[in-house]
């Protein structure tokens, strides 16, 4: 190893300062970020395991914080803007894949504390949108959420653009099944289940209902969920 890429390893902000070994060295490669810009921050917090994690970051005054003994697996996070935020709660886990992208300036993706996400992609593609997922959600594989259609449409009557981008609300203890896609406006009460591969648009779901259909509609209400599987009586 040449004096330089030691040097560059030494000194990486996500490393342990002053402790380099081949354990080290394997993480550095594994776990790479590439920063450009003024004033960016990225906190992981104490107890966080990362593995295969990626960070790009171009633009100012973006955050990323991971807060304690989350769990990143796969997880790549792209910011292109400035003025954004990421924010992981605790005990977050990515148990194969994740991607958070987040263009444009302005922009947040906030995860409650204790949601578990199998595979998914977070994306806001456009400025001042936000994607927020409340505590105890679980997410299960291949789930899409966009805040934009990342093109525009326009009105031939009037010129103008007619698909803006909307936030994304998820509150807590939601459960979203098998390639469900969740786009720009969609708001899901608390305690609800959305079915697999269900399209959620830009509506507002009450709470203890599952959602399910293209596009997604109430299927029932008056239901809660658990992670337990509880004997039938």
């Amino acid at each position: 190893m040449n004096a330089a890429l030691k040097r560059k390893i030494i000194n990486h902000p996500l490393l342990y300062k002053g402790i380099v070994s081949l354990a080290n060295i394997r993480y550095f490669f594994s776990n790479l970020s590439s920063v450009k810009g003024r004033n960016n921050r990225i906190i992981f917090k104490e107890g966080v395991l990362r593995k295969k994690v990626q960070i790009k970051i171009m633009g100012h005054n973006n955050t990323v914080t991971i807060h304690p003994n989350c769990r990143l697996k796969n997880t790549k996070i792209i910011i292109l803007g400035s003025n954004n935020c990421l924010t992981l709660g605790e005990k977050v886990m990515v148990y194969e894949s994740a991607s958070f992208e987040l263009e444009g300036s302005n922009t947040s993706i906030n995860i409650g504390k204790n949601t578990t996400i199998g595979s998914a992609n977070f994306m806001i593609g456009e400025s001042d949108t936000n994607i927020n997922i409340g505590e105890d959600c679980m997410l299960s594989r291949n789930i899409i959420l966009s805040t934009s259609d990342y093109h525009s449409i326009i009105s031939l009557e009037t010129k103008e653009r007619i698909n803006p981008p909307k936030n994304i609300t998820i509150k807590n203890h939601v459960w979203i099944g098998y390639s469900a896609y969740i786009s720009k406006g969609a708001i899901i009460g608390n305690n609800c289940i959305v079915a697999s591969h269900a399209y959620v648009g830009g509506k507002k779901f009450k709470d203890h209902t599952i959602l399910g259909g293209l596009p997604a509609k109430q299927l029932r209400e008056n239901i809660n969920w658990s992670r337990e599987k509880l004997p039938f009586k």
